[in-house]
């Protein structure tokens, strides 16, 4: 009996640290970040945020909220592979609330980029056996075009490499595409 009651207290003891650290956790985030509220004006509108050129957080399509850390961030509004930016700033404990309008660009992509566009339709995002590595994409802009990036996420240049084999096994030419390689756990 008495064996079971410090049982009890023991996991009392384990549920109350754990509610104090979520809670204090939660208090913390909430003192020292800002929240970033989004409403796309029109359908099928992509967000992703950006800071200082890396991708912050991938939002998706649709109205969203939020947390992000101080400073100048760079929202990505995308649709049909074209692209428009808005910078903006998150100030600690404030709300930031922008719109997003779809962007409109009339030029072609190229031939090449028609086949990593075609990759990315179709096959992306993907993670390779035993999360070897990661395959993801994203878009370069500028005011005249918009291009597929292929973004291979492998702790080795060995898995980096399966990746690239991964895509030329899906009937691509890797060679003809911009990939951008990171050395990190996907």
């Amino acid at each position: 009996m008495i064996t079971r009651r410090r049982l009890l207290l023991a996991l009392l003891v384990c549920v109350t640290i754990l509610s104090i650290y979520e809670l204090v956790s939660s208090v913390y985030v909430s003192q020292t970040t800002g929240i970033l509220q989004i409403k796309p004006l029109g359908s099928g509108v992509f967000l992703t945020v950006e800071r200082s050129g890396k991708q912050a957080v991938n939002l998706g399509r649709g109205e969203t909220r939020v947390r992000l850390k101080p400073g100048a961030y760079q929202l990505l509004v995308t649709k049909n592979r074209n692209q428009d930016t808005k910078q903006f700033v998150i100030r600690n404990k404030s709300t930031t609330a922008l719109s997003a309008r779809a962007p409109v660009n009339h030029n072609k992509p190229s031939r090449a980029d028609l086949e990593a566009i075609k990759l990315i339709d179709q096959l992306l995002p993907f993670t390779g056996p035993g999360f070897q590595y990661q395959i993801t994409y994203t878009y370069t802009f500028n005011k005249a075009f918009s291009k597929p990036v292929i973004i291979i996420t492998a702790p080795t240049a060995q898995d980096q490499q399966a990746a690239v084999a991964w895509i030329k096994s899906q009937g691509y030419d890797p060679s003809t595409m911009t990939i951008q390689y990171f050395t990190a756990q996907p």
